[in-house]
């Protein structure tokens, strides 16, 4: 191959990687990200994505978004769900010393059946709990309920009178319940508990 051939192809493929890492400016000529898009004074969406009645299922990884009947979702691969953006928290707690107790939600918990109704299919990804004092390790139970029955049983258990886990994976249906109850394991009082459950919308 001549030379100036061989300069001619360098020149063509660094034009190529060059290009490769350029950034993208829709309506702007200086974008700031690898796409940026301004939409100026034109009142419309920067953005727009069609709503879905159905979660994608192919080609899923972690990143995606899509607008699923209506409200924005991001696909989570650790847990393998579509969450919605927003994180809800649901909180329990009681005053004094308590024992073998549920804790209130909302109001006063009457049986083991109330608690915190839920709107749609969700998923429980974390708890955070704290206490004033008594027994520093109380293990509590959060309960999944479904007309009267238990759906599923998790043990959660205080560390110092604190509680801080963000790996939770506790899936429940709309029209279930969640509740929380103090454990009587031998182990004495905890005083003032307060949990908070963090949930999103699964799809």
């Amino acid at each position: 191959m001549k030379k100036p051939q061989i300069l001619a192809c360098a020149a063509v493929l660094l034009f190529g990687v060059q290009l490769a890492k350029a950034q993208v400016g829709i309506g702007t000529t200086t974008p700031t990200a690898q796409l940026t898009i301004d939409t100026g004074t034109s009142g419309l969406a920067p953005l727009e994505l069609s709503s879905t009645t159905t979660a994608p299922t192919s080609n899923l990884s972690g990143g995606q978004i899509a607008v699923i009947n209506n409200e924005l979702y991001f696909f989570e691969p650790t847990r393998n769900h579509w969450f919605s953006v927003t994180t809800i928290p649901i909180t329990f707690a009681r005053n004094g010393n308590v024992d073998n107790n549920n804790l209130y939600f909302g109001g006063r918990i009457t049986n083991q059946g109330s608690g915190a109704p839920m709107l749609k299919n969700g998923t429980i990804i974390g708890v955070s709990a704290t206490s004033s004092g008594g027994s520093a390790t109380k293990r509590f139970e959060l309960r999944v309920r479904n007309d009267g029955s238990d759906v599923s049983v998790t043990d959660l258990s205080l560390s110092d009178n604190e509680l801080y886990d963000d790996t939770l994976n506790v899936d429940f249906s709309a029209g279930d319940t969640l509740t929380m109850r103090a454990r009587n394991d031998g182990d004495g009082d905890v005083s003032n508990p307060s949990i908070i459950l963090w949930i999103k919308w699964r799809e």
